[in-house]
């Protein structure tokens, strides 16, 4: 990939930042606010597809990650909690550094870090498939483009 696509594609990961820090703390003050569930949702997938089409795996599988959370949560397999939404805060800022750190030509295992801090900071709750489970499927599976 060459600088150039690398930088556009990282501005504009850089551009989701905002609109997730808003609906997570939108979600902090109303836990069931749909509206700003699904905007964390596409933003999530959209991430997800968008950084396997231009090659970044370790972005594309933590992308990957959140949206099957996100997803667990609109099925109302998960329940949104504090938890779940600090781990969605520090996942953002964890995209920020990642961003910060690649366009200086430097490497973070983005998917190792908020993999771990899933299975820290976020329980189980009634959800059909373990976190370990989740995380088995991304790491052994090809991260699908949408």
């Amino acid at each position: 990939m060459s600088d150039d696509i690398m930088v556009d594609f990282l501005a504009e990961v850089e551009g989701y930042l905002p609109e997730m820090r808003s609906c997570l703390a939108h979600l902090h003050q109303e836990k069931n606010n749909k509206q700003a569930l699904e905007e964390l949702h596409r933003i999530t997938h959209t991430i997800k597809g968008a950084a396997a089409m231009v090659g970044l795996e370790d972005l594309s599988k933590t992308g990957g990650l959140l949206e099957q959370l996100m997803d667990e949560i609109l099925d109302e397999s998960r329940v949104v909690n504090d938890g779940l939404l600090d781990f969605f805060s520090e996942s953002t800022e964890r995209l920020a550094g990642y961003c910060t750190l690649k366009r200086a030509g430097k490497d973070r295992t983005l998917f190792q870090e908020t993999s771990a801090a899933l299975e820290k900071q976020v329980p189980e709750q009634g959800s059909t498939d373990s976190i370990a489970e989740i995380l088995d499927q991304l790491l052994s599976t090809e991260v699908e483009e949408d």
